[in-house]
């Protein structure tokens, strides 16, 4: 690939992403396993869901929740897995 994919979103990671807080939110939801390592700023994309980390019997780190689908770039980079939807 010789540039950028316009068919995936961007995300400008020079603007900080205004926290989005689990007893509050009431929108869609995307849940992702955290394969290798526990969550952290500098271990999942920006944006998730404050306080949404959940223990899961398939994943050490259990999961998190974001309000849109993360992109697979990220995903694949980030070693996470969609859990739900």
């Amino acid at each position: 690939m010789n540039g950028p994919d316009d068919r995936l979103p961007t995300i400008d990671i020079t603007k900080p992403v205004p926290p989005i807080f689990d007893d509050e939110y009431q929108g869609p939801r995307f849940r992702y396993g955290l394969r290798y390592r526990p969550l952290s700023t500098w271990n999942v994309p920006a944006g998730w869901i404050v306080g949404s980390a959940r223990p899961h019997p398939d994943f050490a780190h259990g999961t998190v929740d974001y309000p849109r689908e993360v992109p697979p770039d990220l995903v694949e980079g980030y070693e996470l897995e969609l859990v739900a939807s």
